[in-house]
Protein backbone atom coordinates (compact mmCIF):
# COMPACT_ATOMS: atom_id res chain seq x y z
CA UNK A 1 0.00 0.00 0.00
CA UNK A 2 2.83 2.37 0.87
CA UNK A 3 4.54 1.62 -2.44
CA UNK A 4 1.29 2.25 -4.32
CA UNK A 5 0.82 5.55 -2.53
CA UNK A 6 4.36 6.59 -3.45
CA UNK A 7 3.71 5.62 -7.08
CA UNK A 8 0.49 7.64 -7.21
CA UNK A 9 2.30 10.59 -5.63
CA UNK A 10 5.08 10.43 -8.23
CA UNK A 11 2.51 10.36 -11.04
CA UNK A 12 0.78 13.42 -9.61
CA UNK A 13 4.10 15.29 -9.27
CA UNK A 14 5.02 14.55 -12.87
CA UNK A 15 1.60 15.70 -14.04
CA UNK A 16 1.93 18.93 -12.09
CA UNK A 17 5.41 19.52 -13.56
CA UNK A 18 4.10 18.98 -17.08
CA UNK A 19 1.26 21.41 -16.46
CA UNK A 20 3.64 24.04 -15.10
CA UNK A 21 6.02 23.57 -18.05
CA UNK A 22 3.15 23.92 -20.51
CA UNK A 23 1.99 27.09 -18.76
CA UNK A 24 5.51 28.56 -18.93
CA UNK A 25 5.85 27.72 -22.63
CA UNK A 26 2.47 29.28 -23.40
CA UNK A 27 3.42 32.39 -21.42
CA UNK A 28 6.81 32.66 -23.15
CA UNK A 29 5.21 32.22 -26.56
CA UNK A 30 2.62 34.89 -25.79
CA UNK A 31 5.35 37.30 -24.69
CA UNK A 32 7.39 36.57 -27.83
CA UNK A 33 4.38 37.19 -30.06
CA UNK A 34 3.37 40.35 -28.22
CA UNK A 35 6.96 41.62 -28.25
CA UNK A 36 7.69 40.55 -31.85
CA UNK A 37 9.26 43.17 -34.07
CA UNK A 38 7.29 44.77 -36.86
CA UNK A 39 8.35 43.50 -40.30
CA UNK A 40 11.16 45.20 -42.21
CA UNK A 41 9.65 47.08 -45.15
CA UNK A 42 12.45 49.12 -46.73
CA UNK A 43 15.66 51.10 -46.32
CA UNK A 44 16.93 54.64 -45.96
CA UNK A 45 17.84 55.60 -49.52
CA UNK A 46 19.29 59.06 -48.86
CA UNK A 47 19.17 62.01 -46.47
CA UNK A 48 20.25 65.66 -46.61
CA UNK A 49 22.30 67.42 -45.50
CA UNK A 50 24.89 64.79 -44.67
CA UNK A 51 25.46 66.55 -41.34
CA UNK A 52 21.79 66.30 -40.35
CA UNK A 53 20.99 64.42 -37.13
CA UNK A 54 18.07 62.25 -38.21
CA UNK A 55 17.03 59.47 -35.83
CA UNK A 56 14.78 56.44 -36.04
CA UNK A 57 12.79 55.44 -32.93
CA UNK A 58 11.51 51.87 -32.76
CA UNK A 59 9.04 50.18 -30.46
CA UNK A 60 10.80 48.06 -27.85
CA UNK A 61 14.14 49.89 -28.18
CA UNK A 62 15.21 52.49 -25.65
CA UNK A 63 17.70 54.36 -27.81
CA UNK A 64 16.98 55.75 -31.29
CA UNK A 65 18.90 54.51 -34.31
CA UNK A 66 20.95 56.87 -36.46
CA UNK A 67 19.49 57.21 -39.93
CA UNK A 68 22.17 56.41 -42.50
CA UNK A 69 22.06 55.23 -46.09
CA UNK A 70 21.12 51.55 -46.13
CA UNK A 71 19.54 51.44 -42.65
CA UNK A 72 16.64 48.97 -42.75
CA UNK A 73 13.34 50.41 -41.50
CA UNK A 74 10.36 48.63 -40.01
CA UNK A 75 6.67 49.41 -40.20
CA UNK A 76 5.80 51.81 -37.38
CA UNK A 77 9.28 53.29 -37.02
CA UNK A 78 9.18 56.99 -36.13
CA UNK A 79 11.67 59.17 -37.98
CA UNK A 80 12.55 62.55 -36.50
CA UNK A 81 13.66 64.98 -39.21
CA UNK A 82 15.01 68.40 -38.14
CA UNK A 83 14.33 71.70 -39.85
CA UNK A 84 16.13 72.04 -43.19
CA UNK A 85 16.62 68.25 -43.19
CA UNK A 86 15.06 65.62 -45.44
CA UNK A 87 15.11 61.86 -45.84
CA UNK A 88 14.06 59.42 -48.56
CA UNK A 89 12.91 55.86 -47.90
CA UNK A 90 12.81 53.13 -50.54
CA UNK A 91 10.05 50.72 -49.53
CA UNK A 92 8.93 47.33 -50.77
CA UNK A 93 6.32 48.95 -53.05
CA UNK A 94 9.37 50.13 -55.08
CA UNK A 95 8.38 53.75 -54.44
CA UNK A 96 10.57 56.45 -52.93
CA UNK A 97 8.89 58.07 -49.92
CA UNK A 98 10.35 61.56 -49.23
CA UNK A 99 9.95 63.37 -45.91
CA UNK A 100 11.06 66.96 -45.27
CA UNK A 101 11.57 68.40 -41.80
CA UNK A 102 10.79 69.57 -39.32
CA UNK A 103 8.55 66.74 -38.20
CA UNK A 104 8.16 63.16 -37.05
CA UNK A 105 7.11 60.66 -39.67
CA UNK A 106 5.85 57.09 -39.23
CA UNK A 107 6.99 54.38 -41.66
CA UNK A 108 3.89 52.90 -43.31
CA UNK A 109 3.10 49.20 -43.33
CA UNK A 110 3.93 47.72 -46.72
CA UNK A 111 4.86 44.22 -47.84
CA UNK A 112 7.62 42.70 -45.64
CA UNK A 113 10.99 42.24 -47.34
CA UNK A 114 12.08 39.25 -45.21
CA UNK A 115 15.24 37.62 -46.71
CA UNK A 116 15.91 40.75 -48.75
CA UNK A 117 15.83 42.73 -45.52
CA UNK A 118 18.32 40.41 -43.81
CA UNK A 119 20.78 40.81 -46.69
CA UNK A 120 20.41 44.58 -46.71
CA UNK A 121 20.73 44.80 -42.92
CA UNK A 122 23.88 42.66 -43.09
CA UNK A 123 25.43 44.93 -45.70
CA UNK A 124 24.50 48.08 -43.79
CA UNK A 125 26.19 46.71 -40.65
CA UNK A 126 29.28 45.64 -42.57
CA UNK A 127 29.57 48.85 -44.62
CA UNK A 128 29.67 51.02 -41.52
CA UNK A 129 32.00 48.62 -39.69
CA UNK A 130 35.80 48.85 -39.40
CA UNK A 131 36.56 46.77 -42.51
CA UNK A 132 35.04 49.36 -44.85
CA UNK A 133 36.11 52.52 -43.04
CA UNK A 134 39.13 53.40 -45.18
CA UNK A 135 38.32 55.70 -48.06
CA UNK A 136 39.12 54.78 -51.64
CA UNK A 137 40.12 58.38 -52.37
CA UNK A 138 43.72 57.76 -51.31
CA UNK A 139 43.93 54.92 -53.81
CA UNK A 140 42.49 56.89 -56.71
CA UNK A 141 44.72 59.85 -55.86
CA UNK A 142 47.86 57.72 -55.91
CA UNK A 143 49.34 60.06 -58.50
CA UNK A 144 52.82 59.87 -59.92
CA UNK A 145 55.60 57.93 -58.25
CA UNK A 146 58.80 59.68 -57.26
CA UNK A 147 62.10 58.51 -58.76
CA UNK A 148 63.04 56.63 -55.60
CA UNK A 149 59.60 55.32 -54.67
CA UNK A 150 59.02 51.59 -54.48
CA UNK A 151 55.36 51.13 -55.42
CA UNK A 152 53.22 48.39 -53.96
CA UNK A 153 52.28 45.45 -56.23
CA UNK A 154 49.09 46.02 -58.18
CA UNK A 155 45.99 44.57 -56.50
CA UNK A 156 42.51 44.37 -58.07
CA UNK A 157 39.97 43.84 -55.25
CA UNK A 158 37.07 42.78 -57.49
CA UNK A 159 39.15 40.00 -59.09
CA UNK A 160 39.38 37.63 -56.16
CA UNK A 161 40.96 34.19 -56.44
CA UNK A 162 38.78 32.07 -58.73
CA UNK A 163 37.03 35.10 -60.28
CA UNK A 164 34.26 34.19 -62.74
CA UNK A 165 32.05 36.02 -65.21
CA UNK A 166 29.23 34.94 -67.52
CA UNK A 167 29.91 34.69 -71.25
CA UNK A 168 28.56 37.26 -73.68
CA UNK A 169 29.14 40.81 -74.89
CA UNK A 170 30.35 42.44 -71.69
CA UNK A 171 31.86 45.56 -70.20
CA UNK A 172 34.50 45.07 -67.55
CA UNK A 173 35.02 47.76 -64.93
CA UNK A 174 38.13 47.56 -62.77
CA UNK A 175 39.87 49.53 -60.05
CA UNK A 176 43.22 48.78 -58.46
CA UNK A 177 45.85 49.91 -56.00
CA UNK A 178 49.63 49.90 -56.33
CA UNK A 179 51.89 50.49 -59.29
CA UNK A 180 52.91 53.77 -60.91
CA UNK A 181 51.06 55.57 -63.72
CA UNK A 182 50.60 55.57 -66.59
CA UNK A 183 48.81 52.21 -66.71
CA UNK A 184 47.79 49.83 -69.47
CA UNK A 185 44.93 47.35 -68.96
CA UNK A 186 44.11 44.50 -71.33
CA UNK A 187 42.05 41.31 -71.45
CA UNK A 188 43.41 38.17 -73.13
CA UNK A 189 42.12 34.76 -74.17
CA UNK A 190 45.31 32.83 -74.65
CA UNK A 191 47.50 35.02 -76.83
CA UNK A 192 44.56 36.91 -78.32
CA UNK A 193 43.95 40.40 -76.96
CA UNK A 194 40.22 41.12 -76.68
CA UNK A 195 40.43 44.74 -75.59
CA UNK A 196 42.73 47.26 -73.95
CA UNK A 197 43.10 50.76 -72.52
CA UNK A 198 46.41 52.61 -72.48
CA UNK A 199 47.87 55.81 -71.02
CA UNK A 200 45.69 55.70 -67.90
CA UNK A 201 46.60 58.25 -65.25
CA UNK A 202 44.10 56.98 -62.67
CA UNK A 203 43.81 53.54 -61.14
CA UNK A 204 40.52 52.54 -62.72
CA UNK A 205 39.20 51.72 -66.17
CA UNK A 206 36.26 50.33 -68.10
CA UNK A 207 36.84 48.00 -71.02
CA UNK A 208 33.74 47.96 -73.19
CA UNK A 209 32.39 45.64 -75.84
CA UNK A 210 34.34 42.55 -74.83
CA UNK A 211 33.11 39.39 -76.57
CA UNK A 212 33.68 36.71 -73.97
CA UNK A 213 33.24 33.00 -74.64
CA UNK A 214 33.61 30.18 -72.14
CA UNK A 215 37.22 29.51 -71.16
CA UNK A 216 40.17 30.88 -69.25
CA UNK A 217 41.05 34.54 -69.65
CA UNK A 218 43.63 36.87 -68.14
CA UNK A 219 43.39 40.52 -67.13
CA UNK A 220 46.79 42.21 -67.40
CA UNK A 221 47.75 45.54 -65.85
CA UNK A 222 51.11 47.10 -66.65
CA UNK A 223 52.40 50.25 -64.97
CA UNK A 224 54.79 53.02 -65.93
CA UNK A 225 57.75 51.12 -64.46
CA UNK A 226 57.11 48.23 -66.88
CA UNK A 227 55.83 45.90 -64.16
CA UNK A 228 53.03 43.65 -65.41
CA UNK A 229 50.56 41.77 -63.23
CA UNK A 230 48.18 39.08 -64.45
CA UNK A 231 44.80 38.15 -62.93
CA UNK A 232 42.93 34.99 -64.03
CA UNK A 233 39.28 35.36 -65.02
CA UNK A 234 37.19 32.30 -65.88
CA UNK A 235 34.35 32.85 -68.34
CA UNK A 236 31.45 30.39 -67.95
CA UNK A 237 28.10 29.89 -69.65
CA UNK A 238 25.92 30.15 -66.55
CA UNK A 239 26.05 31.83 -63.18
CA UNK A 240 24.77 30.60 -59.80
CA UNK A 241 21.06 29.75 -59.50
CA UNK A 242 19.43 32.74 -57.82
CA UNK A 243 16.95 31.96 -54.99
CA UNK A 244 13.30 32.55 -55.90
CA UNK A 245 12.88 35.32 -53.31
CA UNK A 246 15.65 37.34 -55.00
CA UNK A 247 14.34 37.24 -58.57
CA UNK A 248 12.15 40.34 -58.34
CA UNK A 249 12.79 43.46 -60.39
CA UNK A 250 12.22 46.03 -57.65
CA UNK A 251 15.16 48.20 -56.71
CA UNK A 252 15.44 46.50 -53.33
CA UNK A 253 15.31 43.11 -55.05
CA UNK A 254 18.07 44.04 -57.50
CA UNK A 255 20.23 45.35 -54.66
CA UNK A 256 19.71 42.20 -52.59
CA UNK A 257 20.45 39.99 -55.60
CA UNK A 258 23.74 41.81 -56.14
CA UNK A 259 24.62 41.37 -52.46
CA UNK A 260 23.83 37.67 -52.59
CA UNK A 261 25.84 37.19 -55.78
CA UNK A 262 28.83 39.06 -54.35
CA UNK A 263 29.30 36.47 -51.61
CA UNK A 264 28.87 33.33 -53.70
CA UNK A 265 31.88 31.00 -54.03
CA UNK A 266 34.04 33.17 -51.77
CA UNK A 267 33.51 36.28 -53.86
CA UNK A 268 34.17 34.72 -57.27
CA UNK A 269 31.10 36.42 -58.82
CA UNK A 270 31.77 40.02 -57.84
CA UNK A 271 32.23 41.22 -61.42
CA UNK A 272 28.71 40.04 -62.24
CA UNK A 273 27.46 41.45 -58.93
CA UNK A 274 28.64 44.89 -60.06
CA UNK A 275 27.03 44.34 -63.46
CA UNK A 276 23.72 43.60 -61.70
CA UNK A 277 23.90 47.03 -60.07
CA UNK A 278 24.49 49.00 -63.27
CA UNK A 279 20.87 50.22 -63.73
CA UNK A 280 20.78 51.47 -60.12
CA UNK A 281 24.21 53.10 -60.41
CA UNK A 282 23.09 54.93 -63.58
CA UNK A 283 20.12 56.25 -61.60
CA UNK A 284 22.51 57.54 -58.90
CA UNK A 285 21.07 55.21 -56.26
CA UNK A 286 23.15 56.00 -53.12
CA UNK A 287 22.80 52.49 -51.69
CA UNK A 288 24.00 50.92 -54.93
CA UNK A 289 26.83 53.46 -54.91
CA UNK A 290 27.96 52.21 -51.50
CA UNK A 291 28.11 48.61 -52.71
CA UNK A 292 29.90 49.72 -55.89
CA UNK A 293 32.67 51.25 -53.76
CA UNK A 294 33.02 48.08 -51.72
CA UNK A 295 33.13 45.81 -54.77
CA UNK A 296 35.68 47.92 -56.63
CA UNK A 297 37.96 49.04 -53.82
CA UNK A 298 37.64 46.94 -50.68
CA UNK A 299 37.51 43.24 -51.53
CA UNK A 300 36.46 41.93 -48.07
CA UNK A 301 35.79 38.23 -47.49
CA UNK A 302 32.08 38.82 -46.92
CA UNK A 303 30.07 41.81 -48.03
CA UNK A 304 26.75 41.10 -46.32
CA UNK A 305 26.96 39.72 -42.77
CA UNK A 306 23.72 37.81 -42.21
CA UNK A 307 24.75 35.70 -39.19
Amino acid sequence: MIALAHLRGAVVVRAVRRALLSALLISATSEAVSGAEEPSVGVVLDYKPTTARISISRNGQKNPIAARVGAVVQAGDRIDVPAAGSIELLLSDDAVHPYAGPGTFVVPATRPINFVGRLLRGFEAAFHGPNFSASADAVTRGGDCGPYDRPEPIRVPILRAGAKIKAGARDLRLAWSGGCPPFEVSVHRGEEELGSRTGLASRQARLGGLKLIAGEHTVRIADGRHHTFGFPLLVVERGPAVPAELRGDTRLGVMARALWLADQENGAWRVDSLETLRPLIRDHNPLAGNLEKVLLWKGPDRISRTE
